[in-house]
């Protein structure tokens, strides 16, 4: 690709190595992550307790773009010449090594930004609608609550394996394409960045939540237990909102764990449970090799309703049922993922 400006030739620029991408990165991060995500460039050992490997992402990111949905990214940076058996084990390690360390990732990403940052997630806090009630909430959801690691891959090109990549890792990673333009005249040091930006905040948030994911459930049937002594029994935080696991004593996924505002639990129970088997989703990460075909699943109430304005007293778990099939939903696209 060539870019024409002013009669000026302007062709795309080799990295000679990932750190002159990093840089760019680093130069540009409000415009290329937007005005409201906070961009780490901090290279962070994180050991996998799997393995016993280290590895160091490139950065952290946090985007607010949706003030009642943060989302967390491990950033590595590649080449587009980096071939497809150097890429996928890299995604690999490094979500491997997020889910041994995400109260210390959560740690030293709140440690390392700037006053402005830590003032970004304050100020989302409140525009959340009470779905956060405070910073490390906010941090906890984002991080620590999260089923997988998400992983932003900036580029200098996208190659046609990255679809193999995911096919083949069943990790969910986002390229994000960056390019640099120099003028062919050697008088001319201007440069041309190409880029799409990732997020972008105007208005209100956006009510497309992208790729999604629908758990299948089968010989479903109500229950009534008391959303307390379940959590305290089964050490699941009180700041859990959405989704997230039982776990046994080795850390693996027991049963899957549903939280939703009361209202839509009550209207869920009356409209979408038909001859045992029902629906439910999340926009978080999945990765199907946390799940076994018949787990137990729960779906419950949360102690604030943000449809309502109201306050849940004494929310329960109101079903539970076995885990069937798992489906990826993006956009017109439903992929089942689980079981192959």
């Amino acid at each position: 690709m060539v870019l024409l400006h002013d009669d000026t030739k302007y062709e795309r620029k080799s990295f000679s190595d990932e750190e002159e991408l990093e840089d760019v990165l680093e130069k540009y991060s409000d415009e290329i992550f937007g005005e409201a995500s906070i961009f780490l460039n901090l290279k962070k050992k994180l050991r996998s307790k799997f393995d016993g490997l280290n590895t160091i992402p490139d950065g952290f990111l946090l985007d607010l773009s949706d003030p009642s949905n943060p989302v967390f990214y491990l950033v590595e940076v590649e080449l587009a010449r980096h071939r497809l058996d150097h890429i996928a084990p890299q995604l690999v390690k490094f979500a491997m090594a997020f889910n041994s360390n995400k109260n210390t990732i959560k740690k030293v990403f709140y440690e390392n930004i700037s006053r402005d940052g830590k003032d970004l997630i304050k100020r989302t806090v409140k525009e959340s609608g009470e779905v956060f009630d405070s910073k490390r909430h906010l941090l906890d959801e984002a991080i620590v609550n999260r089923d997988e690691a998400v992983i932003l891959m900036p580029i200098d090109r996208e190659p046609s394996f990255l679809e193999e990549v995911e096919g083949y890792t069943q990790i969910d990673f986002k390229p994000l394409e960056v390019g640099v333009f120099e003028s062919s005249d050697s008088d001319n040091e201007d440069e041309i960045l190409s880029f799409t930006p990732l997020f972008e905040r105007e208005g209100e948030p956006s009510t497309d939540v992208g790729t999604s994911y629908k758990f299948k459930i089968s010989d479903v049937e109500e229950i009534g237990i008391s959303r307390e002594e379940f959590d305290e029994k089964h050490d699941i935080s009180k700041y859990v909102q959405g989704f997230t696991f039982v776990r046994d004593e080795e850390g693996e996924p027991e049963k899957i764990v549903f939280q939703w505002y009361p209202n839509r639990v009550e209207r869920h129970i009356e409209e979408k449970v038909e001859e045992g088997e029902t629906l439910v989703g999340t926009s978080q990460p999945v990765n199907p090799s946390s799940y076994k075909e018949g787990m137990e699943v729960i779906l419950g109430e949360t102690t604030q309703d943000k449809d309502t304005g109201e306050r849940k007293e004494n929310p329960k778990y109101r079903l539970k049922g076995k885990l069937k099939e798992i489906y990826k939903i993006s956009g017109d696209t439903k992929t089942k993922i689980f079981p192959k």
